[in-house]
Protein backbone atom coordinates (compact mmCIF):
# COMPACT_ATOMS: atom_id res chain seq x y z
CA UNK A 1 0.00 0.00 0.00
CA UNK A 2 1.22 3.53 -0.74
CA UNK A 3 2.77 5.52 2.11
CA UNK A 4 2.56 2.55 4.47
CA UNK A 5 5.81 3.41 6.22
CA UNK A 6 5.29 7.16 6.60
CA UNK A 7 6.71 8.37 9.92
CA UNK A 8 6.34 12.15 9.66
CA UNK A 9 2.75 13.31 9.60
CA UNK A 10 1.54 16.22 7.51
CA UNK A 11 -1.74 16.27 9.45
CA UNK A 12 -3.03 17.54 12.74
CA UNK A 13 -6.08 15.95 14.31
CA UNK A 14 -9.13 17.38 16.05
CA UNK A 15 -11.06 14.98 18.29
CA UNK A 16 -14.54 16.27 19.10
CA UNK A 17 -15.77 15.30 22.57
CA UNK A 18 -19.23 16.79 22.89
CA UNK A 19 -21.83 16.28 25.58
CA UNK A 20 -23.70 13.42 23.90
CA UNK A 21 -27.30 14.60 24.03
CA UNK A 22 -28.57 11.32 22.61
CA UNK A 23 -26.93 9.31 25.39
CA UNK A 24 -29.02 10.47 28.33
CA UNK A 25 -28.75 9.54 31.19
CA UNK A 26 -25.27 8.07 30.68
CA UNK A 27 -23.77 11.53 30.31
CA UNK A 28 -25.44 13.05 33.37
CA UNK A 29 -23.16 15.14 35.59
CA UNK A 30 -23.12 12.35 38.17
CA UNK A 31 -21.35 10.06 35.70
CA UNK A 32 -18.54 10.54 33.17
CA UNK A 33 -18.18 12.78 30.11
CA UNK A 34 -19.12 11.03 26.89
CA UNK A 35 -15.48 10.72 25.81
CA UNK A 36 -14.64 8.76 28.97
CA UNK A 37 -17.58 6.35 28.97
CA UNK A 38 -16.12 2.84 29.04
CA UNK A 39 -16.32 0.77 25.87
CA UNK A 40 -15.13 -2.79 26.50
CA UNK A 41 -13.42 -1.41 29.63
CA UNK A 42 -11.48 1.33 27.82
CA UNK A 43 -12.51 5.00 27.80
CA UNK A 44 -14.25 5.81 24.54
CA UNK A 45 -11.56 8.29 23.51
CA UNK A 46 -8.94 5.55 23.86
CA UNK A 47 -10.05 4.17 20.48
CA UNK A 48 -9.73 7.60 18.83
CA UNK A 49 -6.19 8.01 20.13
CA UNK A 50 -5.23 4.49 19.06
CA UNK A 51 -6.44 5.17 15.51
CA UNK A 52 -4.58 8.46 15.33
CA UNK A 53 -1.44 6.82 16.65
CA UNK A 54 -1.61 4.27 13.82
CA UNK A 55 -1.95 7.20 11.43
CA UNK A 56 1.33 8.64 12.78
CA UNK A 57 -0.42 11.83 13.85
CA UNK A 58 1.85 13.74 16.20
CA UNK A 59 -0.33 16.73 17.08
CA UNK A 60 -3.81 16.12 18.51
CA UNK A 61 -6.34 18.68 19.72
CA UNK A 62 -9.22 17.45 21.86
CA UNK A 63 -12.16 19.87 21.85
CA UNK A 64 -14.57 19.50 24.74
CA UNK A 65 -17.00 21.49 26.87
CA UNK A 66 -15.94 23.20 30.14
CA UNK A 67 -17.26 20.62 32.62
CA UNK A 68 -15.42 17.79 30.87
CA UNK A 69 -12.05 19.42 30.28
CA UNK A 70 -10.37 18.53 33.58
CA UNK A 71 -11.58 14.93 33.54
CA UNK A 72 -10.42 14.32 29.98
CA UNK A 73 -7.10 16.08 30.66
CA UNK A 74 -6.54 13.82 33.65
CA UNK A 75 -7.09 10.70 31.54
CA UNK A 76 -4.98 11.85 28.60
CA UNK A 77 -2.00 12.92 30.69
CA UNK A 78 -2.19 10.36 33.49
CA UNK A 79 -3.93 7.38 31.95
CA UNK A 80 -1.72 6.79 28.93
CA UNK A 81 -0.50 3.48 30.32
CA UNK A 82 -3.25 2.01 28.11
CA UNK A 83 -1.29 3.07 25.03
CA UNK A 84 2.18 2.03 23.92
CA UNK A 85 5.45 3.97 24.21
CA UNK A 86 5.09 5.62 20.80
CA UNK A 87 2.04 7.42 22.11
CA UNK A 88 3.81 8.51 25.28
CA UNK A 89 6.84 9.92 23.48
CA UNK A 90 5.53 11.24 20.16
CA UNK A 91 1.94 12.42 20.44
CA UNK A 92 1.43 15.96 21.60
CA UNK A 93 -2.12 16.23 22.97
CA UNK A 94 -3.86 19.43 23.99
CA UNK A 95 -7.31 19.46 25.58
CA UNK A 96 -9.01 22.69 24.53
CA UNK A 97 -12.16 24.09 26.08
CA UNK A 98 -14.88 25.22 23.67
CA UNK A 99 -18.21 26.84 24.58
CA UNK A 100 -20.87 24.44 25.80
CA UNK A 101 -23.36 23.36 23.11
CA UNK A 102 -21.32 24.93 20.30
CA UNK A 103 -21.46 23.23 16.93
CA UNK A 104 -18.60 21.15 15.56
CA UNK A 105 -17.62 23.80 13.01
CA UNK A 106 -17.81 26.47 15.71
CA UNK A 107 -15.33 24.38 17.68
CA UNK A 108 -12.99 24.45 14.67
CA UNK A 109 -13.16 28.25 14.70
CA UNK A 110 -11.97 28.22 18.32
CA UNK A 111 -9.11 25.87 17.39
CA UNK A 112 -8.11 27.75 14.23
CA UNK A 113 -5.00 29.45 15.74
CA UNK A 114 -3.67 26.01 16.71
CA UNK A 115 -4.20 24.31 13.33
CA UNK A 116 -1.32 24.95 10.93
CA UNK A 117 -1.71 22.21 8.30
CA UNK A 118 -4.20 19.83 6.71
CA UNK A 119 -6.28 18.29 9.44
CA UNK A 120 -8.42 15.33 10.45
CA UNK A 121 -11.72 15.73 12.28
CA UNK A 122 -12.61 12.68 14.37
CA UNK A 123 -15.70 12.19 16.53
CA UNK A 124 -14.76 10.56 19.84
CA UNK A 125 -17.72 8.16 19.59
CA UNK A 126 -16.37 6.52 16.42
CA UNK A 127 -14.75 3.10 16.67
CA UNK A 128 -13.34 1.71 13.44
CA UNK A 129 -10.73 -0.75 12.21
CA UNK A 130 -10.31 0.95 8.83
CA UNK A 131 -6.64 1.53 8.08
CA UNK A 132 -5.72 5.22 8.34
CA UNK A 133 -3.57 4.79 5.23
CA UNK A 134 -6.65 4.06 3.13
CA UNK A 135 -8.09 7.49 3.89
CA UNK A 136 -4.78 9.35 3.84
CA UNK A 137 -3.77 7.89 0.48
CA UNK A 138 -7.16 8.64 -1.04
CA UNK A 139 -6.93 12.21 0.21
CA UNK A 140 -3.42 13.15 -0.83
CA UNK A 141 -2.75 11.14 -4.01
CA UNK A 142 -5.66 12.89 -5.74
CA UNK A 143 -5.08 16.13 -3.81
CA UNK A 144 -8.65 16.16 -2.53
CA UNK A 145 -10.29 18.99 -0.63
CA UNK A 146 -12.05 16.57 1.69
CA UNK A 147 -12.19 12.85 2.34
CA UNK A 148 -15.07 11.34 4.32
CA UNK A 149 -15.38 7.85 5.78
CA UNK A 150 -18.69 6.10 5.09
CA UNK A 151 -19.79 2.75 6.46
CA UNK A 152 -22.62 0.24 6.39
CA UNK A 153 -24.02 0.08 9.91
CA UNK A 154 -25.53 -3.36 9.28
CA UNK A 155 -27.30 -5.00 12.22
CA UNK A 156 -25.20 -3.21 14.85
CA UNK A 157 -27.13 0.07 14.64
CA UNK A 158 -30.27 -1.08 12.79
CA UNK A 159 -32.34 -1.48 15.95
CA UNK A 160 -31.71 2.16 16.81
CA UNK A 161 -32.16 3.57 13.33
CA UNK A 162 -35.28 5.62 12.82
CA UNK A 163 -36.74 6.33 9.41
CA UNK A 164 -35.54 9.94 9.68
CA UNK A 165 -31.95 8.73 10.24
CA UNK A 166 -31.68 7.35 6.71
CA UNK A 167 -29.12 9.21 4.61
CA UNK A 168 -29.15 9.49 0.84
CA UNK A 169 -25.56 9.55 -0.35
CA UNK A 170 -24.51 10.11 -3.95
CA UNK A 171 -21.15 8.85 -5.21
CA UNK A 172 -19.51 8.92 -8.64
CA UNK A 173 -18.20 5.36 -8.66
CA UNK A 174 -15.50 5.79 -11.31
CA UNK A 175 -13.64 8.47 -9.35
CA UNK A 176 -15.00 7.77 -5.82
CA UNK A 177 -16.12 11.40 -5.74
CA UNK A 178 -18.63 12.18 -3.00
CA UNK A 179 -21.41 14.25 -4.59
CA UNK A 180 -24.10 14.79 -1.99
CA UNK A 181 -25.37 13.68 1.41
CA UNK A 182 -28.96 14.37 2.39
CA UNK A 183 -30.78 13.04 5.43
CA UNK A 184 -34.38 11.87 5.28
CA UNK A 185 -35.20 14.29 8.10
CA UNK A 186 -34.05 17.26 5.99
CA UNK A 187 -35.95 16.16 2.90
CA UNK A 188 -39.17 15.26 4.71
CA UNK A 189 -41.87 14.02 2.38
CA UNK A 190 -40.40 15.86 -0.61
CA UNK A 191 -38.56 14.21 -3.45
CA UNK A 192 -34.78 14.19 -3.50
CA UNK A 193 -33.58 17.01 -5.77
CA UNK A 194 -30.41 16.49 -7.80
CA UNK A 195 -29.13 19.58 -9.60
CA UNK A 196 -28.58 19.56 -13.34
CA UNK A 197 -25.09 20.99 -12.84
CA UNK A 198 -24.16 17.87 -10.89
CA UNK A 199 -25.52 15.53 -13.58
CA UNK A 200 -23.85 17.53 -16.35
CA UNK A 201 -20.45 17.31 -14.68
CA UNK A 202 -20.46 13.74 -13.39
CA UNK A 203 -22.97 12.03 -15.73
CA UNK A 204 -23.61 9.02 -13.48
CA UNK A 205 -24.55 9.12 -9.79
CA UNK A 206 -24.81 6.00 -7.62
CA UNK A 207 -27.39 6.63 -4.91
CA UNK A 208 -26.93 4.82 -1.56
CA UNK A 209 -29.38 4.64 1.33
CA UNK A 210 -27.64 2.03 3.51
CA UNK A 211 -24.44 3.99 4.08
CA UNK A 212 -23.84 6.25 7.05
CA UNK A 213 -21.48 9.13 7.65
CA UNK A 214 -18.84 8.06 10.18
CA UNK A 215 -17.98 11.67 11.15
CA UNK A 216 -14.34 11.16 10.22
CA UNK A 217 -13.08 13.74 7.74
CA UNK A 218 -9.78 14.87 6.25
CA UNK A 219 -9.66 18.52 5.15
CA UNK A 220 -7.28 20.87 3.39
CA UNK A 221 -6.04 23.66 5.64
CA UNK A 222 -7.79 26.35 3.56
CA UNK A 223 -11.16 24.86 4.52
CA UNK A 224 -10.57 26.23 8.01
CA UNK A 225 -10.35 29.73 6.53
CA UNK A 226 -13.71 29.14 4.89
CA UNK A 227 -15.19 28.16 8.25
CA UNK A 228 -13.71 31.26 9.89
CA UNK A 229 -15.05 33.52 7.16
CA UNK A 230 -18.58 32.13 6.95
CA UNK A 231 -20.22 32.33 10.38
CA UNK A 232 -23.28 30.50 9.03
CA UNK A 233 -21.23 27.31 9.10
CA UNK A 234 -22.11 25.86 12.51
CA UNK A 235 -21.90 22.10 11.95
CA UNK A 236 -19.27 20.17 10.02
CA UNK A 237 -21.76 17.55 8.84
CA UNK A 238 -24.82 19.73 8.26
CA UNK A 239 -23.19 22.93 6.96
CA UNK A 240 -19.54 22.57 5.94
CA UNK A 241 -19.67 19.24 4.12
CA UNK A 242 -22.78 20.11 2.03
CA UNK A 243 -21.20 23.45 1.08
CA UNK A 244 -18.01 21.79 -0.16
CA UNK A 245 -19.97 19.15 -2.06
CA UNK A 246 -22.02 21.85 -3.77
CA UNK A 247 -18.93 23.90 -4.61
CA UNK A 248 -17.66 20.97 -6.69
CA UNK A 249 -20.24 21.55 -9.41
CA UNK A 250 -21.77 25.01 -8.79
CA UNK A 251 -19.59 27.89 -9.90
CA UNK A 252 -21.99 30.29 -8.16
CA UNK A 253 -21.22 28.72 -4.76
CA UNK A 254 -17.50 28.53 -5.50
CA UNK A 255 -17.35 32.23 -6.40
CA UNK A 256 -19.71 33.40 -3.66
CA UNK A 257 -17.56 31.84 -0.94
CA UNK A 258 -14.33 33.23 -2.41
CA UNK A 259 -12.81 29.76 -2.46
CA UNK A 260 -10.21 30.47 -5.15
CA UNK A 261 -8.66 33.23 -3.05
CA UNK A 262 -8.67 31.01 0.04
CA UNK A 263 -6.93 28.24 -1.88
CA UNK A 264 -4.28 30.59 -3.26
CA UNK A 265 -3.58 32.15 0.13
CA UNK A 266 -3.22 28.76 1.82
CA UNK A 267 -1.43 26.81 -0.90
CA UNK A 268 1.08 24.49 0.77
CA UNK A 269 2.06 22.33 -2.16
CA UNK A 270 3.48 24.06 -5.24
CA UNK A 271 3.67 20.70 -7.01
CA UNK A 272 0.01 19.77 -6.37
CA UNK A 273 -1.25 20.55 -9.87
CA UNK A 274 1.70 18.85 -11.56
CA UNK A 275 1.18 15.76 -9.42
CA UNK A 276 -2.51 15.68 -10.21
CA UNK A 277 -1.92 15.95 -13.95
CA UNK A 278 0.64 13.14 -13.80
CA UNK A 279 -1.86 10.92 -12.00
CA UNK A 280 -4.95 11.74 -14.01
CA UNK A 281 -3.68 12.42 -17.52
CA UNK A 282 -4.28 15.78 -19.20
CA UNK A 283 -7.61 16.41 -17.51
CA UNK A 284 -7.60 19.59 -15.41
CA UNK A 285 -8.24 18.96 -11.74
CA UNK A 286 -11.44 20.10 -10.06
CA UNK A 287 -10.92 23.19 -7.90
CA UNK A 288 -12.93 21.57 -5.11
CA UNK A 289 -12.86 17.81 -4.96
CA UNK A 290 -14.37 15.57 -2.29
CA UNK A 291 -13.93 11.83 -2.02
CA UNK A 292 -15.57 9.00 -0.09
CA UNK A 293 -13.97 5.92 1.41
CA UNK A 294 -16.60 3.22 1.96
CA UNK A 295 -15.65 0.74 4.69
CA UNK A 296 -17.98 -2.21 4.20
CA UNK A 297 -16.19 -5.34 5.43
CA UNK A 298 -14.53 -4.47 8.74
CA UNK A 299 -15.85 -2.96 11.95
CA UNK A 300 -17.09 0.63 12.07
CA UNK A 301 -19.74 1.99 14.42
CA UNK A 302 -20.63 5.08 16.40
CA UNK A 303 -21.46 4.89 20.09
CA UNK A 304 -23.66 7.98 19.96
CA UNK A 305 -26.88 6.55 21.43
CA UNK A 306 -27.56 4.31 24.41
CA UNK A 307 -28.57 1.51 22.03
CA UNK A 308 -25.46 1.67 19.86
CA UNK A 309 -23.24 2.15 22.92
CA UNK A 310 -24.61 -1.06 24.44
CA UNK A 311 -24.38 -3.02 21.20
CA UNK A 312 -20.79 -1.94 20.57
CA UNK A 313 -19.82 -3.01 24.08
CA UNK A 314 -21.39 -6.43 23.55
CA UNK A 315 -19.82 -6.86 20.12
CA UNK A 316 -16.33 -5.96 21.32
CA UNK A 317 -16.72 -8.18 24.39
CA UNK A 318 -17.64 -11.09 22.16
CA UNK A 319 -14.63 -10.52 19.89
CA UNK A 320 -12.09 -9.88 22.66
CA UNK A 321 -10.17 -12.84 24.14
CA UNK A 322 -11.73 -13.63 27.50
CA UNK A 323 -9.16 -13.29 30.26
CA UNK A 324 -9.64 -12.70 33.97
CA UNK A 325 -7.27 -10.12 35.51
CA UNK A 326 -5.13 -11.41 38.37
CA UNK A 327 -6.67 -9.10 40.97
CA UNK A 328 -10.22 -10.17 40.06
CA UNK A 329 -12.04 -12.73 42.20
CA UNK A 330 -14.73 -14.93 40.64
CA UNK A 331 -16.33 -17.70 42.66
CA UNK A 332 -15.83 -21.21 41.21
CA UNK A 333 -19.61 -21.60 41.50
CA UNK A 334 -20.24 -18.63 39.20
CA UNK A 335 -20.63 -18.88 35.42
CA UNK A 336 -19.13 -16.17 33.21
CA UNK A 337 -19.74 -16.60 29.49
CA UNK A 338 -16.91 -16.35 26.99
CA UNK A 339 -18.87 -13.48 25.41
CA UNK A 340 -18.36 -11.30 28.51
CA UNK A 341 -15.54 -9.08 29.78
CA UNK A 342 -14.59 -8.69 33.44
CA UNK A 343 -12.50 -5.74 34.66
CA UNK A 344 -9.70 -5.50 37.18
CA UNK A 345 -10.15 -5.80 40.97
CA UNK A 346 -13.75 -6.95 40.53
CA UNK A 347 -15.33 -9.51 42.84
CA UNK A 348 -18.22 -11.81 41.84
CA UNK A 349 -19.69 -14.02 44.55
CA UNK A 350 -21.10 -17.55 44.20
CA UNK A 351 -24.00 -18.82 42.09
CA UNK A 352 -24.00 -15.87 39.68
CA UNK A 353 -24.48 -15.89 35.92
CA UNK A 354 -22.91 -13.33 33.57
CA UNK A 355 -23.75 -13.49 29.85
CA UNK A 356 -23.05 -11.08 26.96
CA UNK A 357 -22.04 -8.35 29.36
CA UNK A 358 -19.17 -6.02 30.16
CA UNK A 359 -18.32 -5.72 33.86
CA UNK A 360 -16.03 -2.82 34.76
CA UNK A 361 -13.23 -2.39 37.27
CA UNK A 362 -13.68 -2.50 41.07
CA UNK A 363 -17.22 -3.88 40.77
CA UNK A 364 -18.75 -5.90 43.61
CA UNK A 365 -21.44 -8.45 42.74
CA UNK A 366 -23.17 -10.44 45.48
CA UNK A 367 -24.61 -13.95 45.49
CA UNK A 368 -27.27 -15.37 43.16
CA UNK A 369 -27.13 -12.51 40.65
CA UNK A 370 -28.03 -12.84 36.97
CA UNK A 371 -26.59 -10.29 34.56
CA UNK A 372 -27.20 -10.51 30.83
CA UNK A 373 -26.78 -8.14 27.86
CA UNK A 374 -25.64 -5.37 30.20
CA UNK A 375 -22.86 -2.85 30.71
CA UNK A 376 -21.71 -2.34 34.30
CA UNK A 377 -19.28 0.55 34.78
CA UNK A 378 -16.54 0.94 37.39
CA UNK A 379 -17.15 0.92 41.16
CA UNK A 380 -20.72 -0.37 40.90
CA UNK A 381 -22.09 -2.38 43.83
CA UNK A 382 -24.69 -5.08 43.14
CA UNK A 383 -26.16 -6.88 46.13
CA UNK A 384 -27.51 -10.44 46.45
CA UNK A 385 -30.30 -11.73 44.22
CA UNK A 386 -30.24 -8.92 41.65
CA UNK A 387 -31.31 -9.57 38.05
CA UNK A 388 -30.24 -7.24 35.24
CA UNK A 389 -31.22 -7.70 31.60
CA UNK A 390 -30.21 -5.25 28.86
CA UNK A 391 -29.23 -2.53 31.32
CA UNK A 392 -26.50 0.09 31.55
CA UNK A 393 -25.39 0.84 35.11
CA UNK A 394 -23.19 3.92 35.43
CA UNK A 395 -20.18 4.50 37.64
CA UNK A 396 -20.53 4.13 41.44
CA UNK A 397 -24.23 3.20 41.34
CA UNK A 398 -25.65 0.76 43.90
CA UNK A 399 -28.34 -1.83 43.26
CA UNK A 400 -29.75 -3.22 46.45
CA UNK A 401 -30.97 -6.72 47.27
CA UNK A 402 -33.35 -8.65 44.98
CA UNK A 403 -33.96 -5.83 42.52
CA UNK A 404 -34.93 -6.76 38.96
CA UNK A 405 -34.25 -4.32 36.12
CA UNK A 406 -34.89 -4.81 32.42
CA UNK A 407 -34.08 -2.34 29.63
CA UNK A 408 -33.05 0.31 32.16
CA UNK A 409 -30.30 2.90 32.48
CA UNK A 410 -29.04 3.69 35.98
CA UNK A 411 -27.18 7.00 36.32
CA UNK A 412 -23.94 7.47 38.23
CA UNK A 413 -24.10 7.20 42.05
CA UNK A 414 -27.80 6.33 41.92
CA UNK A 415 -29.06 3.90 44.59
CA UNK A 416 -31.73 1.43 43.47
CA UNK A 417 -33.86 0.47 46.48
CA UNK A 418 -34.12 -3.18 47.43
CA UNK A 419 -36.69 -5.32 45.61
CA UNK A 420 -37.22 -2.66 42.93
CA UNK A 421 -38.98 -3.87 39.77
CA UNK A 422 -38.42 -1.65 36.75
CA UNK A 423 -38.62 -1.97 32.97
CA UNK A 424 -37.60 0.59 30.36
CA UNK A 425 -36.84 3.34 32.88
CA UNK A 426 -34.17 6.01 33.33
CA UNK A 427 -33.14 5.85 36.98
CA UNK A 428 -31.46 9.19 37.56
CA UNK A 429 -29.94 10.66 40.70
CA UNK A 430 -31.82 13.70 41.99
CA UNK A 431 -29.69 16.84 41.65
CA UNK A 432 -30.40 17.77 45.29
CA UNK A 433 -29.32 14.42 46.70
Amino acid sequence: MLFESTQISEFQAVVLCGYGNRMYPLTEDSNLPKGLLPVANHPMIYYSLQWLEKANINDVLIATYPDAKNKISAYVHEGNIHLNKVYETSMKIQVVEVPENCGSAEALRVLKPLIKMDFIVFSCDLITDVSPNVLINSFRVQNRTMCALLYDSGSLETGDRKREDVEYIGIHDKTATLLFMESKADIGEDDLDIRCSLINKFQAVHLHSQLRDAHLYLFKRWVLELVAKNKNIVSVKSDLVPLLLEAQHRKLVYNREGIEALQDENSQDIFAKARLLSLSGNRSPSKVSCTAVCHLQGFTARANTVWSYSEINRTLAKNTPSTVPQATEISPKTQVGSDSLIGESTRIDERCSVKRSVIGNHVKIGKNCKISNSVIMDYVSIEDGVKLDNCVVCQSAKILTKSELKDCEVSGKYVVDKETRAKGEHLVKNIDE
